[in-house]
């Protein structure tokens, strides 16, 4: 079974790191990353690999603690 991939898009490293933290807490793994699909979205922004399955958790997540995704790329 393959598993794919995203990457939640977050403003800044300090944004991605408390996330990491956060989704890692409850369960879920990510890997912080600068690649070039997170600044294609945005130029200085950091993002957060995560497994595609647990994507929409993550984001109710990250949503009630007020940590604001910038967008999801693949």
């Amino acid at each position: 079974m393959c598993i794919m991939e995203k990457t939640m898009v977050l403003s800044s490293i300090t944004y991605a790191m408390q996330a990491s933290r956060l989704l890692d807490n409850c369960g879920i793994y990510t890997e912080l990353t600068r690649s070039p699909a997170v600044q294609k979205l945005k130029g200085c922004g950091y993002g957060l690999i995560i497994d595609d399955y647990n994507i929409i958790e993550a984001r109710k997540i990250l949503s009630k603690s007020g940590i604001r995704i910038l967008g999801v790329t693949d």
